[in-house]
Parts: structure tokens; sequence; C-alpha cells
């Protein structure tokens, strides 16, 4: 592997544990009760999205240097669609 791989690996690998500890900060400070204040000011988290959509958008630009395809979230009881041929769908006259 080159120098250049480990270190959009080793980048990748940081943007996914800063994703992972930023949405535990988030889960962890959130009150059980929607009817009390979220501890956190309004401030943190406007600047807890932002780092979000900048850790996104870098692995977004990461993904796309090394030719993968972008990845979108899926439901796991998702059906998939059936591929259909375009021979079977002639007319008939």
């Amino acid at each position: 592997m080159s120098n250049k791989t480990n270190a959009s690996q080793q980048e990748r690998e940081i943007l996914e544990v800063m994703r992972k500890v930023l949405a535990q900060v988030v889960v962890d400070t959130t009150p059980e009760n929607t009817a009390f204040k979220h501890p956190l000011n309004d401030r943190t988290i406007r600047n807890i999205k932002r780092a979000f959509a900048l850790i996104a958008t870098r692995e977004r630009q990461l993904s796309s240097a090394i030719g993968e395809k972008e990845q979108y979230p899926h439901f796991t009881d998702e059906k998939k669609s059936p591929i259909v041929s375009i021979d079977s769908l002639k007319r008939e006259s």
C-alpha cells in the first residue's frame, strides 16, 4: 500500500470515530423527557451539526477520490426492486 492510501485510510478511520463520538455525545446529553431543556447551548448544537456536515463532506470527497460509489442508507427489511428486461416490455400488435 502506498503512503497516500495509508493516509487516506487513516483519515477515513479518524472521521468515522469522530462521527461516532459526536453522535454518542448527542445521545448521552439528550434528556429522556422532551419537556426538559437540552443541556447543550444552541451555539454548541449548531457547531455539532456543522461538524457532522463537514465530516460527511470529507467522507464523500475521500470516497470519490478512490472511485467508490456513493452509499445511501437503507432499511434492513427494504425490498429490492425487481430488474425488468427491456425485451419483456415489447408491445404486442
